[in-house]
């Protein structure tokens, strides 16, 4: 019966262990500003006064979010989308740091969830056009100037999973390809 108790007691304790092993490499911050010191250490910008980190969207999917950051340092701006999921408390824990592939300068996505996330960030964009393998518009969606940033997905285009033969394009106040 002894023996029993020591193995227990040993068992719990490893449990314990390993919970609070857990607890400490699970990266939680209390908001959108705690992601930034992770990014600064991420990007080697730390004591670098220099850059400045914007949190600038969001993209929800239930209690899952992908926050979109801007680093601005001198005359380039740098873009990262932080996967994170919601906790009851209002903190956030980070699963992944993406670097964004560029679409065209300040068009960026990431395969966020097993779907494609864009982030338009540029003004001169107006919109966003698909088209199936015919080239005929499936869909479109206007921006307003003073909508940026727009942070848009596939399946918002009305395109689910891999494009295949449709397109998409982002294009100017007068139609014409980014």
């Amino acid at each position: 019966m002894k023996k029993l108790r020591i193995l227990i007691a040993i068992v719990l304790i490893l449990l314990l262990a390993g919970s609070a092993y857990f607890v400490s490499q699970s990266l939680y911050v209390k908001g959108r500003e705690g992601i930034i010191p992770m990014l600064r250490k991420e990007l080697d910008l730390v004591g670098e006064g220099s850059a400045v980190f914007s949190c600038i969207g969001e993209y929800n999917r239930d209690r899952e979010v992908l926050l979109w950051f801007t680093i601005q340092k001198e005359d380039t701006v740098f873009y990262r989308a932080v996967g994170c999921r919601m906790l009851k408390n209002g903190g956030l824990r980070i699963k992944n740091i993406y670097d964004p592939m560029a679409y065209a300068p300040d068009i960026v996505h990431v395969v966020w969830m097993a779907e494609d996330v864009f982030l338009v960030n540029d003004p001169e964009c107006r919109g966003v056009v698909s088209r199936n393998a015919d080239g005929n518009v499936t869909k479109q969606i206007d921006f307003a100037p003073s909508q940026f940033p727009v942070i848009l997905s596939l399946s918002q285009l009305g395109i689910d999973g891999m494009m295949g033969s449709a397109t998409i394009d982002f294009v100017d106040s007068e139609g014409n390809p980014i």
